[in-house]
């Protein structure tokens, strides 16, 4: 009888486990800063965002006229946008955005924003395709932001925390 016993609860403890295993295999845990890929008006802070191939990755940083975008990832051709935040705290205007980046990683993106950023303002890295294959970004109304297998757009949220540092002539 033990033994039967023993039979059952290895059995159950298995099946228990494979529908666990099923389960994370086809749901993976996807983060950003706030613990989930939902935008929140949580102080910003690091942490790479994954999802599908496609990742981003910024730090807060020092104002001025360009964003320092640490890591792309992404599974096709695609650009970096940056929006400002609204009063909100959800991504506004486009300030600036990459040129067309190759599919894979892409480490230290640079790229120019105007108006320039200044201490305390808040940022949004968000990827978007080349909707239309034409290798340059054509604005939110032709090449659309990526998202989750949930339907939430990828995007990081950043904050600027000073203001430029002003360049010192050497004599």
């Amino acid at each position: 009888m033990g033994k039967s016993r023993l039979a059952i609860i290895s059995v159950a403890f298995l099946a228990v486990a494979s529908g666990i295993f099923w389960y994370q295999a086809r749901n993976p845990q996807q983060t950003s800063f706030s613990g989930s890929p939902r935008v929140s008006n949580q102080e910003p802070s690091s942490a790479v965002v994954v999802v599908g191939g496609n990742a981003v990755n910024v730090e807060s940083q020092e104002g001025g006229d360009t964003i320092a975008v640490d890591l792309v990832v992404l599974a096709e051709p695609g650009f970096v946008v940056i929006h400002n935040s609204t009063k909100d705290g959800k991504p506004g205007e486009v300030v600036g955005h990459s040129e067309l980046l190759s599919k894979g990683e892409n480490k230290a993106v640079v790229l120019d924003i105007d108006p320039q950023a200044t201490k305390g303002d808040i940022y949004f890295a968000m990827l978007h395709a080349d909707i239309n294959k034409d290798e340059d970004f054509g604005g939110t109304e032709e090449d659309f932001p990526l998202k989750d297998n949930t339907g939430n757009i990828i995007m990081m949220k950043f904050a600027i925390n000073s203001d430029a540092t002003p360049a010192v002539e050497e004599e």
